[in-house]
Protein backbone atom coordinates (compact mmCIF):
# COMPACT_ATOMS: atom_id res chain seq x y z
CA UNK A 1 0.00 0.00 0.00
CA UNK A 2 3.15 2.47 0.83
CA UNK A 3 4.20 1.90 -2.65
CA UNK A 4 1.13 2.95 -4.32
CA UNK A 5 1.25 6.11 -2.01
CA UNK A 6 4.53 7.23 -2.52
CA UNK A 7 4.47 6.05 -6.36
CA UNK A 8 1.12 8.14 -6.95
CA UNK A 9 1.84 11.03 -4.69
CA UNK A 10 5.06 12.62 -6.30
CA UNK A 11 4.23 11.30 -10.01
CA UNK A 12 1.09 13.81 -9.77
CA UNK A 13 3.14 16.41 -8.50
CA UNK A 14 5.17 16.22 -10.62
CA UNK A 15 2.70 16.08 -13.62
CA UNK A 16 1.29 19.40 -11.84
CA UNK A 17 5.02 21.34 -11.97
CA UNK A 18 5.60 20.24 -15.46
CA UNK A 19 1.91 21.58 -16.73
CA UNK A 20 1.70 24.38 -14.56
CA UNK A 21 3.70 26.85 -16.73
CA UNK A 22 1.72 25.85 -19.67
CA UNK A 23 -2.06 26.41 -17.81
CA UNK A 24 -3.20 26.27 -14.59
CA UNK A 25 -6.08 24.23 -15.05
CA UNK A 26 -4.70 21.81 -17.37
CA UNK A 27 -1.69 21.05 -14.25
CA UNK A 28 -5.12 20.49 -11.83
CA UNK A 29 -6.55 18.12 -14.31
CA UNK A 30 -2.96 16.34 -15.68
CA UNK A 31 -1.92 15.93 -11.70
CA UNK A 32 -4.61 13.48 -10.02
CA UNK A 33 -5.09 11.97 -13.85
CA UNK A 34 -1.43 10.94 -13.25
CA UNK A 35 -1.36 9.87 -10.13
CA UNK A 36 -3.87 7.56 -10.80
CA UNK A 37 -2.25 5.95 -13.19
CA UNK A 38 0.94 5.32 -11.44
CA UNK A 39 -0.94 4.31 -8.56
CA UNK A 40 -2.60 1.69 -10.77
CA UNK A 41 0.36 0.63 -12.07
CA UNK A 42 2.44 0.42 -8.72
CA UNK A 43 -0.81 -1.67 -8.01
CA UNK A 44 -0.02 -4.07 -10.94
CA UNK A 45 3.45 -4.27 -10.29
CA UNK A 46 2.51 -5.60 -6.37
CA UNK A 47 -0.03 -8.43 -7.65
CA UNK A 48 2.43 -9.32 -10.52
CA UNK A 49 5.35 -9.56 -7.64
CA UNK A 50 3.22 -11.50 -5.00
CA UNK A 51 0.99 -13.60 -7.50
CA UNK A 52 2.26 -16.77 -6.72
CA UNK A 53 2.13 -16.55 -2.92
CA UNK A 54 -1.94 -15.84 -3.59
CA UNK A 55 -2.06 -18.79 -5.69
CA UNK A 56 -1.27 -21.22 -3.31
CA UNK A 57 -4.53 -21.67 -1.91
CA UNK A 58 -3.73 -25.20 -0.92
CA UNK A 59 -1.95 -24.16 2.11
CA UNK A 60 -5.51 -22.41 3.59
CA UNK A 61 -7.19 -25.84 3.14
CA UNK A 62 -5.01 -27.74 4.94
CA UNK A 63 -4.84 -25.46 7.86
CA UNK A 64 -8.57 -25.51 8.01
CA UNK A 65 -8.85 -29.17 7.60
CA UNK A 66 -6.42 -29.62 10.58
CA UNK A 67 -8.69 -27.11 12.92
CA UNK A 68 -11.50 -28.72 11.65
CA UNK A 69 -10.30 -32.41 12.66
CA UNK A 70 -8.66 -31.15 16.01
Amino acid sequence: MFLIIFAAMPAGLLAMSFTASTSLLLALMAGPLVGSVTGFCAALFLAWHRGSEWKSDSDFDQQTDAMVGA
